[in-house]
């Protein structure tokens, strides 16, 4: 389900701009915590073919690092000196 809510992160409005669906935070979020979790739950993992799906690896490193990069972003200008 993550991996169909990514494949369509942006909404277009009739006059061209582009943002971010709400949802996106929620499914960069979790899928944060699923990558994090993927070796203490090793034996689901080996269970699962989720966390080795071609689509999933695929979202993993382009979507998620992607989003990761852009939310890491200092927001503001020059950060002031103390």
């Amino acid at each position: 389900m993550i991996i169909k809510m990514s494949e369509t992160p942006t909404v277009k409005f009739g006059s061209g701009n582009t943002i971010r669906n709400g949802f996106m935070g929620f499914v960069i979020k979790l899928a944060n915590l699923l990558v994090k979790s993927k070796d203490t739950f090793k034996e689901l993992a080996e269970e699962s073919a989720t966390f080795y799906s071609p689509e999933w690896t695929k979202f993993v490193d382009v979507e998620l690092v992607t989003s990761n990069e852009r939310n890491s972003r200092s927001l503001g200008g020059k950060p002031t000196s103390t």
